[in-house]
């Protein structure tokens, strides 16, 4: 089933600015073992239920922090710049298969059987940090973000 985290990262693989200074490395939750810097990782942190008096809304609101790795500092910050200016304000629909495959950011298309459409309300960088491990000797930049989204 397609989720809100396919269409994240869909949308985050689509910013240039970020797969050209990443090389399309960018992960949810987790990054695999021995990674190559620079990198993405995106990761839920926080869900906010919403409800009517009658019954749960169709609103989700989930807070997000999507982190870069490596070790050069400008380029995370590059990394996290790219990633502010396209999603910092994001509204639309985004169009993922039933396998969780994004397939494209639409405006007023109908899905097709086995399709899914994510629409996102809108997203919102709320705070960022920059960190560096010193064990490890990599910088990153984590942004915090609050997603809002139509649930099923």
């Amino acid at each position: 089933m397609a989720t809100i985290e396919n269409a994240l990262i869909y949308l985050m693989n689509a910013i240039s600015g970020l797969t050209a200074l990443n090389g399309g490395r960018t992960w949810d939750t987790k990054m695999p073992d021995n990674p190559v810097f620079p990198a993405t990782t995106l990761q839920a942190i926080g869900r906010l239920p919403q409800h009517t008096m009658s019954d749960r809304d169709s609103l989700g609101i989930k807070t997000y922090q999507i982190q870069h790795w490596g070790d050069d500092k400008e380029v995370v910050i590059g990394m996290a710049e790219a990633v502010r200016q396209q999603l910092d304000g994001f509204s639309g629909t985004v169009q993922v298969s039933g396998a969780g495959v994004p397939i494209g950011i639409l405006v007023g298309i109908t899905a097709a059987e086995g399709v899914y459409d994510i629409v996102i309300n809108g997203i919102l960088l709320q705070n960022e940090l920059d960190l560096y491990d010193d064990d490890t000797r990599v910088f990153h930049r984590l942004q915090q973000f609050k997603v809002m989204f139509q649930e099923n």
